[in-house]
C-alpha cells in the first residue's frame, strides 16, 4: 500500500513537477491507494496573491490526481489532527506534531527538525488516510516505508 499525502510549501510551483513527482513515486513504490490532501482556508491577514496562488497550486494537484485516477479526500487540519494526534490540553500543536511524527516513524526522524512541521504534518495526514479513511490498512502505515510526503506551495 502506498499512501501518498501533500503539504503546503513554497519550493515547487509547477503542475508538471507535480506530475513528475506522483510519477516517481508510483514507479518506486507502485500503485497509490489513496491520496491525501489538506484542506486549508484563508486566515485575516492574508494577501489576496498569495492565496489565489495556494488555490491554483491545490487545483493542479487535484487535477493531477484525477488524470492519474488516484483516488484522493481533502481534509482539513482540524479533523486529521483529531484523528491522529492527542492534542487534548496542548497548545503548540507544532512541536506535539513533530515529537509525535518522530516517535511514529522514525524512519524519518533524521529529516524531522525543529523547523520541518510541514513534513511532520504530511507524515500524520497520510496516516489519517491510511488508518481513517482505508481502516483495512490500520497498523500497515507504520511499518511501511511507502509513506511518501511531498511539500506543495
Amino acid at each position: 500500500m502506498s499512501v501518498l499525502s501533500f503539504v503546503r510549501t513554497r519550493d515547487l510551483h509547477d503542475a508538471v513537477g507535480y506530475a513528475r513527482a506522483i510519477h516517481g513515486v508510483v514507479a518506486r513504490h507502485g500503485a497509490i491507494t489513496l491520496a491525501a490532501l489538506e484542506l486549508t482556508s484563508t486566515r485575516p491577514g492574508q494577501g489576496v496573491s498569495s492565496m489565489h496562488e495556494y488555490g491554483r497550486t491545490a487545483g493542479w494537484w487535484e487535477g493531477i490526481l484525477c488524470a492519474f485516477a488516484i483516488p484522493h479526500v481533502l481534509v482539513t487540519p482540524q479533523r486529521w489532527q483529531k484523528a491522529v494526534l492527542d492534542s487534548r490540553g496542548r497548545k503548540d500543536t507544532k512541536t506535539h506534531s513533530l515529537e509525535t511524527a518522530r516517535r511514529m516513524f522514525p524512519q524519518f526522524a533524521e529529516q524531522l527538525g525543529a523547523k520541518d512541521d510541514g513534513l511532520a504534518d504530511a507524515l500524520h495526514l497520510a496516516r489519517y488516510a491510511g488508518v481513517v479513511q482505508q481502516p483495512q490498512s490500520a497498523g500497515r502505515l507504520e511499518q511501511e516505508a511507502t509513506v511518501s510526503t511531498h511539500r506543495t506551495h
